[in-house]
């Protein structure tokens, strides 16, 4: 085998593009750690959905047994053909699965641990200050004209937003 087929190499190879592949990305992308994590959450959820539903569409016979191994031995003097191993094992799909169950499992513990619950409720509402003070400002100038008292009319729009959850 050449040493740049290798599997080592290839998995070298492959790291290599990725991390040029990152780096075209560029720019730095502010993102609070707490928000960092459930999105981390939210990925991992969608990915244990994905590989529930693929799962879920198995037929029985193909939960524990199937091809294992599939090895294109064509123009080998032994054996022409693709051989295949077939064992009693999981399923890919359930392991990956697991794999997936797994670390959301992680990345959930870690925002408890974080706190991240209590972060977020902060952030909120620290960027709610900053809005409300834009908007009352916003209200006191005197070009902008409003019927009725301006923080009436404000927290009014407000109450509608929160009641139709936009």
């Amino acid at each position: 085998m050449h040493g740049g087929n290798t599997g080592s190499h290839k998995a070298a190879a492959l790291a290599t593009v990725g991390q040029r592949e990152v780096s075209k990305w560029g720019a730095r992308r502010d993102v609070h750690p707490a928000e960092a994590l459930l999105e981390l959450v939210q990925w991992k959820a969608t990915e244990v959905d994905f590989w529930q539903q693929k799962v879920d569409g198995l037929g029985d016979d193909e939960l524990t047994w199937g091809t294992t191994k599939r090895t294109d031995r064509t123009g080998s003097e032994e054996f022409t053909g693709i051989e295949e191993v077939e064992e009693a094992v999981p399923h890919i799909y359930i392991k990956l699965l697991h794999e997936a169950q797994k670390a959301l499992a992680d990345y959930a513990s870690a925002c408890i641990r974080a706190g991240v619950d209590q972060v977020l409720v902060q952030a909120a509402q620290q960027r709610a200050v900053v809005w409300l003070s834009a908007m009352r400002r916003m209200l006191a100038d005197p070009r902008v004209t409003v019927s009725g008292d301006a923080e009436d009319v404000l927290f009014g729009a407000l109450q509608a937003m929160r009641e139709v959850g936009t």
